[in-house]
């Protein structure tokens, strides 16, 4: 939405959901599987109910936030303890960016714990190949016409440093883009679409609303993530420390946190357009707080007038308002 709404009618647009199923995992021939059947309810299918996770006077403020500013945001907030849920227009098409560079890395690395790839495997690059004119910063690390760089190099360019070029190799490791949609579909994920990757998302503006997402399908996944059952521990492991030591999206959510509470997240950022319509900027993640609570948080903002720092900053008050 892009203009703001009286009080009242901002709240008829917040579900309150409580998701009811817990996740499940069997661990097949020494790999992971999630049971998409068994996960958990989704927000659409979840029944309403009153909840403790925010008071009246937080759904009003975060809803009013959320709706005063010329963009359109999604929002879901989920307790990783009791499944209560709060949330914004959670069933929208955000546009994803860089946030695929997470399930991305989880799958790699679920190939890893089966043995198809190694951490340590050296892979041949030619520079001429690559996305010269994006954030990379492999270009820097490794000028030369041809080098070699290993799989946990690129897992950790493009999940901790979100490389794109970084990004576009390991995709050709695993099958491309049509194989991370299918492990999303696998997970029970519904409302989301990977078409592209790097390269094809910087072919013109428009290329950037093909690979989308809903914040429920984003809760989702980061509360499948939160459970362990994804990847096996030393994997998970290498992943979350990733997350957290990422240097990206300091004035978004992390901003806005108590001190003491962690965050292992992912950003992803649009480009914008000729009459400065910036096609998104996102943060999604997982908050452990200094007393032990967990909350899974997502926030996806699309088709912004605001200046970067100012939706980065309306982020950071959201979270603020949360905890």
């Amino acid at each position: 939405m892009r203009c703001s709404k009286k009080s009242n009618r901002l709240l008829q647009v917040l579900s309150l959901t409580v998701f009811a199923m817990p996740l499940a995992a069997v661990a097949v021939s020494g790999s992971y599987s999630t049971l998409a059947a068994v996960t958990f309810a989704t927000v659409e299918s979840a029944a309403k109910a009153q909840t403790s996770l925010l008071s009246v006077t937080q759904q009003q403020t975060i809803t009013d936030l959320l709706t005063s500013q010329p963009l359109t945001a999604a929002m879901v907030l989920q307790d990783l303890q009791t499944g209560e849920t709060f949330s914004h227009n959670a069933d929208a098409k955000m546009p994803l960016m860089s946030v695929f560079k997470l399930p991305l890395g989880v799958l790699v690395l679920r190939q890893v714990a089966a043995g198809t790839l190694q951490l340590d495997q050296q892979i041949t690059v030619q520079r001429a190949s690559l996305l010269q004119n994006t954030w990379s910063p492999m270009l820097k690390l490794y000028p030369a016409a041809t080098f070699s760089i290993s799989v946990r190099e690129l897992l950790e360019l493009s999940v901790a440093q979100s490389d794109n070029n970084a990004c576009d190799l390991l995709f050709s490791l695993v099958g491309g883009p049509a194989a991370l949609q299918q492990y999303l579909l696998e997970l029970g994920l519904r409302d989301v679409q990977i078409e592209l990757d790097e390269k094809g998302l910087h072919q013109h503006f428009s290329a950037q609303y093909q690979n989308w997402i809903s914040a429920t399908a984003a809760a989702s996944f980061l509360r499948q993530l939160a459970s362990g059952n994804l990847l096996p521990a030393a994997e998970q492991k290498v992943l979350w420390q990733w997350l957290v030591d990422t240097p990206t999206g300091k004035q978004r959510i992390k901003a806005g946190l108590p001190a003491g509470a962690e965050l292992a997240h992912k950003t992803g950022t649009g480009g914008s357009d000729d009459n400065q319509l910036q096609a998104a900027i996102n943060d999604i993640g997982i908050v452990t707080l200094a007393n032990g609570k967990r909350y899974a948080l997502v926030l996806l903002f699309k088709d912004i007038t605001l200046l970067q720092p100012q939706a980065e900053a309306l982020m950071a008050e959201i979270t603020r308002q949360l905890f």
